[in-house]
């Protein structure tokens, strides 16, 4: 198993799972803001 193979087969998982993907990141994105806009609030209060 090469590593290009290895990369390939990354690049095409990952363009099966791109739609999928973006919501994760998109929730994760949403979460941490939650947690650190009310840290940072309370910091500057």
């Amino acid at each position: 198993m090469t590593p290009l193979f290895w990369f390939s087969a990354i690049d095409v998982r990952l363009e099966r799972v791109d739609g999928r993907f973006n919501l994760v990141y998109w929730m994760q994105g949403l979460t941490l803001a939650c947690v650190v806009i009310p840290a940072i609030r309370d910091f500057l209060v």
